[in-house]
């Protein structure tokens, strides 16, 4: 190989690398903060497995296999909506405070 191609495979694996470690520092952080709803997910997942299989009598793959990606997608929701619902409220007590120090200073 030539100097300057082994440069070129050595930055690219290197930028690679470096990808690859930022993103799994992302995805232990997500680990972190949803483990119990990823062990929740992953019981139901087998609970529904097999109700399926022994529903079907047969091996075949259907929406059980989503519980796990349900599951999550719900936690994300809800912590939107409690994220959102809390802002509004606090945008409310702000916007309380604007009003009575207004009042204050009309008299």
């Amino acid at each position: 190989m030539k100097r300057k191609s082994r440069l070129k495979l050595f930055s690219g694996l290197k930028i690679l690398a470096i990808c690859l470690f930022e993103g799994m520092s992302e995805i232990r952080r997500y680990i972190s903060r949803n483990w119990i709803w990823i062990v929740v997910g992953l019981i139901l997942t087998e609970v529904f497995v097999k109700m399926a299989y022994a529903e079907r009598e047969a091996v075949a793959y259907g929406g059980e296999w989503l519980t796990l990606p349900l599951v999550l997608m719900a936690v994300e929701v809800a912590r939107a909506v409690g994220n959102t619902i809390r802002y509004l409220f606090e945008m409310e007590d702000d916007y309380e405070v604007i009003e009575t120090f207004s009042v204050e200073k009309e008299e």
